[in-house]
C-alpha cells in the first residue's frame, strides 16, 4: 500500500559522514554493510491499516525519512528532501521458519539512493498469530541515536497518541555549524593526540576496503539483573560512567592482546548531539561520528587511575569529536592510512528497555537491531537492567578463538576495574556465523 505526497523538494549539503557513505555506494553498490535493520516483535497481530497510517504520519513528520541523496553538477554530495514519493509498507504473511531468510533477503536488497529514500517498511504477519514490524534502512539516513525517537513515535502514532510538533532544524543547522569549525586547530589537536601511536592494525590485517566480502561472527554475554545492578551501583559509587568503564576495559584488553608497552588506540562512536550549541536530541538524522581514542593504561597500577585517565581522554575528544575521520587520519603519523581496526559502540540501554512504556499497551516483546560495521572487530556495550557485552569479528581477519579471548578479557577487566569479584554464571548467547555479502 502506498501514500503519495505533494510534489516539492529542497536540496541541502550532506554531512561528511553521509558524503563518505554516498561515495561508498557509488563505487560498491552491492556492499550492504551500511544497511541496518530494526525488528519489532509483538504478542498479537497488529491492525494493517493502523500500521500504514502510523508509517505515513511518521514519514510526514521527519524530513530525513523523505530524503534522497545524489551528486549534483558540481560533484557536491547533496540531500534532496522530497514530498513527492510514495510511502510503502508491505504486509506479508509468513511462517516462522521463513522469517530469517526473509530478513536476510531484505537486508541484501539494494537501495537506489537517488530515486527514493533508502528505507523499507514491512509488516509481517506470522503463523503464530503475532506481528513483526521490520524496518530496513541505509545508515546514511540516520544514526542509532535516532532509533528511539523513530520507534517511540511510530508506536505512539499506532496507538493514536498525540505528539508534539517534530524538530527538523538540527539536521540542517549541523552542516552549517560544521562548516564554521576551525580546521587548523582541529588538525593540531588530532596530530598531538595521535603522535605516539605505533600501528593502526592491532589484529594483523588492514581495515577492509569496499570490494570485500566479510564473514561475520558475533558472541554476546548478557548479565543477569543482579550482576548488572552490582556493576551499575559500583559505577555510581566510583563516579564513572559505564561507557568510561567499557572504554578502559577495552584498552586493557588491547594491551593484553598486543603485548607491548605504550599507547593503544581504537575507535569510539560519539553521540555527538550533546556537544552541539543547538537542540537536536529529538531529531531523526545523523550526528554521530567515530573518532580514535588513544590511551596508555598499562603502567598505571591503580584501577582508579586507569579509569580517570580514560575519562580525561574521552572528555578531551568532546570539543573535536565532529572532525571527519578522513581528516583525522591525515593528521596521524601514517598520513591518511587507517589508524584503528576495532571500534567500541556503547548504548546506555537496549532499545527494548528504552521503549518500556509500549510493552503492555502494544504487546511489544522484543526489539532487535541488526547491522554490521566496516571494521574487523566491533565491541558493543549496552547498559540497563541486563548489561550486554558483545564482540563481532570479521573471520577473514580475526578468528573465533581471538574473539572469545577478547570477549572474556573485556568482561574480566570490567570487573577488575570496578573491584568486583568475577562471576561464574555468565549467560552466553551464541549466534551463528553470518555471510553479509555474496
Amino acid at each position: 500500500m502506498a501514500v503519495a505526497f505533494e510534489k516539492s523538494s529542497f536540496n541541502f549539503k550532506c554531512t561528511p559522514m553521509q558524503k563518505g557513505m554516498l561515495f561508498q555506494n557509488l563505487i560498491a553498490p552491492d556492499d550492504y554493510r551500511n544497511h541496518e535493520q530494526l525488528q519489532l516483535t509483538f504478542t498479537n497481530l497488529l491492525d494493517e491499516e493502523n500500521v500504514l497510517s502510523a508509517v505515513q504520519k511518521l514519514t510526514a513528520r521527519h524530513d530525513a525519512l523523505r530524503t534522497t541523496f545524489l551528486w549534483d553538477e558540481d560533484e557536491e554530495a547533496v540531500r534532496v528532501v522530497n514530498k513527492s514519493y510514495s510511502v510503502e509498507c508491505c504486509t506479508v504473511e509468513i511462517c516462522t521458519k521463513q522469517l530469517k531468510s526473509y530478513v536476510d533477503e531484505q537486508r541484501e536488497l539494494k537501495f537506489n539512493l537517488e530515486k527514493s529514500p533508502p528505507i523499507r517498511w514491512c509488516h509481517l504477519k506470522c503463523d503464530n498469530s503475532r506481528s513483526i514490524i521490520l524496518i530496513t534502512l541505509h545508515h546514511i539516513l540516520m544514526d542509532g541515536a535516532s532509533y528511539e525517537v523513530l520507534l517511540s513515535e511510530l508506536l505512539s502514532l499506532y496507538m493514536d497518541k498525540p505528539l508534539e510538533k517534530p524538530s527538523n532544524d538540527g539536521i540542517y543547522r549541523y552542516v552549517e555549524w560544521l562548516e564554521r569549525q576551525p580546521v587548523t586547530e582541529a588538525k593540531k589537536f588530532w596530530a598531538d593526540h595521535l603522535k605516539h601511536i605505533k600501528t593502526g592494525c592491532v589484529f594483523g590485517g588492514s581495515v577492509p576496503g569496499l570490494e570485500y566480502t566479510p564473514d561475520s561472527f558475533d558472541e554476546t554475554i548478557k548479565l543477569d539483573i543482579s550482576q548488572s545492578r552490582k556493576i551499575n551501583d559500583k559505577c555510581n559509587t566510583k563516579g564513572y560512567s559505564l561507557a568510561n568503564v567499557f572504554s578502559a576495559a577495552w584498552a586493557m584488553t588491547l594491551h593484553d592482546y598486543v603485548g607491548y608497552e605504550g599507547e593503544v588506540q581504537f575507535g569510539v562512536t560519539r553521540y555527538g548531539r550533546t556537544s552541539l550549541p543547538f537542540e537536536c536530541k529529538n531529531d531523526v538524522g545523523i550526528f554521530i561520528n567515530t573518532v580514535p581514542l588513544t590511551v596508555n593504561l598499562q603502567e598505571l597500577n591503580s584501577v582508579d587511575l586507569k579509569l580517570s585517565v580514560t575519562r580525561d581522554s574521552l572528555n578531551k575528544l568532546r570539543k573535536w569529536e565532529h572532525t571527519p575521520l578522513i581528516e583525522i587520519e591525515k593528521s596521524s603519523p601514517f598520513n591518511g592510512q587507517a589508524i584503528f581496526d576495532s571500534i567500541l559502540v556503547f548504548d546506555r540501554m537496549p532499545l527494548y528497555e528504552q521503549l518500556h512504556e509500549y510493552h503492555d499497551p502494544c504487546g511489544l516483546t522484543g526489539v532487535d537491531n541488526l547491522g554490521v560495521t566496516h571494521y574487523p572487530v566491533t565491541v558493543v556495550g549496552k547498559g540497563g537492567d541486563n548489561i550486554i557485552i558483545s564482540i563481532e569479528v570479521d573471520l577473514n581477519i580475526v578468528d573465533k578463538n581471538t574473539a572469545e579471548y577478547c570477549l572474556n578479557k573485556l568482561t574480566s577487566w570490567i570487573y577488575k576495574l570496578l573491584e568486583l569479584d568475577p562471576i561464574n554464571n555468565m549467560t552466553y548467547e551464541y549466534k551463528e556465523n553470518r555471510s553479509w555479502q555474496k
